[in-house]
């Protein structure tokens, strides 16, 4: 769930649209959560764009919501995606590069190296338990690498935080913690809608 502007103070929108990145647009807690995100961030007259690929639902509903949204293979390890995002940045000329999950992450932090802009991270989770050794290693030296890139780093839990402080894949510093939400008001209704029509059979 997006925060409630009550909770926030009131803030001056960047002169460029802010790109949020994303590895996947399947249903999901991350790509719900940034469709809550750009959806907040629209409503306050903020221009969110939403770049990722075209493997899931959300993609249109993203459109549907008024988001600009661009088709990004960033699911793929190739450098013409790379060169894509940094023409989507250069051209739209972005003011801040979030990026959600491992191949969005890399492609995002290139960019915003390459290009001079402002780097955020989200981590949905740390998932390499299943890497060999040599994998294992190689994944938390390229995140430690690509932390130094990125202004924040976005943490959807305390014990993400711990651990990703104790893999030391961040500094204290950078880290935020934004526990994802969930629609109380949204999943109750779609409960009695359910209910409703048990009843009626």
């Amino acid at each position: 769930m997006a925060p409630r502007a009550a909770t926030l103070p009131r803030m001056t929108p960047p002169p460029g649209p802010i790109l949020e990145l994303l590895v996947s647009t399947q249903p999901g807690g991350g790509p719900q959560h940034v469709l809550a995100v750009a959806t907040w961030l629209r409503a306050r007259r903020w221009r969110p764009i939403v770049a990722g690929p075209r493997d899931g639902a959300l993609f249109d509903r993203f459109r549907e919501s008024g988001i600009e949204t661009v088709e990004l293979a960033t699911d793929r390890l190739r450098p013409r995606t790379l060169l894509a995002l940094r023409r989507l940045v250069s051209e739209r000329g972005v003011s801040l590069i979030h990026s959600h999950g491992k191949g969005a992450g890399l492609y995002g932090r290139l960019v915003a190296r390459l290009l001079g802009v402002p780097a955020v991270h989200t981590l949905h989770g740390l998932h390499f338990e299943g890497y060999g050794a040599a994998a294992r290693a190689a994944y938390l030296a390229l995140e430690r690498r690509l932390s130094r890139w990125t202004r924040v780093i976005v943490n959807v839990s305390r014990a993400q935080e711990a651990e990703g402080l104790a893999l030391r894949l961040f500094d204290r510093r950078q880290s935020r913690v934004v526990v994802n939400g969930v629609d109380v008001a949204r999943l109750g209704a779609t409960a009695l809608e359910r209910w409703d029509a048990r009843a009626a059979l």
